[in-house]
C-alpha cells in the first residue's frame, strides 16, 4: 500500500475484506468477501468529501438472496434490513460523494465487465446511486429498505415487519 499525503491518494495491489458472518439474517451477512486488485483512491476535500476509486478488478462473494413477489414488489424472504446499519453508514459517509470505476466486476466468480458506480446521500433516508448510467435509489422506510430501479422495486424488509405482515398475508390470518 502506498499513501501520498500531498496527492491525497492511496494505492494498493490487493486488498481483501473478509466478513465474519454470524448466522443472523441481517442483509450484510449475505456478503462473505470483497477483494480489490490494483486500485487507486483519490480524495477531494473541497466543499464536500469526494472519493474516487479506480480498480482493475473487484470481486464480491455473497450468498444468494431469495426474492418473492408480493403484489408488485419483489421482497427478500431470507435477509432482512436493520435501520441502525443505514444510520451508521449515513453517520460516517453522509456528506461523501463516492465514485467507483472497475474494469472487471466479479459477482460470485462471474465477470460482469466494466462497472461505474456513483453514490451519495441525498438525506438521512435516501441514497442516490448511478450504476453504469442507470439510476437506483435506496430509500429507508419504516418497513425496511426499498430499492427502486427503472424496471422494478425491491424491498428488504425489517424482520419484524416481514414476520407480522408478509407471513400473515400468505396464511390469510
Amino acid at each position: 500500500m502506498k499513501v501520498d499525503l500531498l496527492d491525497l491518494s492511496v494505492k494498493w495491489d490487493i486488498l481483501n475484506i473478509v466478513f465474519a458472518n454470524s448466522h443472523s439474517s441481517l442483509i450484510l451477512n449475505s456478503i462473505t468477501k470483497i477483494q480489490t486488485n490494483k486500485c487507486t483512491a483519490n480524495i477531494s476535500l473541497l466543499l464536500n468529501i469526494k472519493i474516487r476509486m479506480k480498480c482493475d478488478e473487484i470481486k464480491i462473494a455473497y450468498e444468494g438472496n431469495n426474492w418473492v413477489k408480493h403484489n408488485e414488489m419483489n421482497i427478500s424472504n431470507n435477509y432482512f434490513f436493520e435501520h441502525r446499519v443505514f444510520d451508521d453508514i449515513y453517520d460516517k459517509q453522509g456528506s461523501y460523494e463516492v465514485k467507483i470505476n472497475t474494469q472487471k466486476l466479479y459477482m460470485n466468480e462471474t465477470n460482469h465487465g466494466q462497472y461505474l458506480v456513483k453514490y451519495y446521500f441525498e438525506n438521512n433516508k435516501k441514497v442516490l446511486t448511478n450504476i453504469n448510467g442507470i439510476d437506483v435509489s435506496l430509500i429507508k422506510q419504516n418497513e425496511g429498505l426499498r430499492i427502486h430501479t427503472p424496471e422494478t422495486d425491491f424491498f428488504i424488509l425489517n424482520q419484524n415487519y416481514f414476520n407480522n405482515t408478509i407471513k400473515m398475508d400468505k396464511t390469510g390470518s
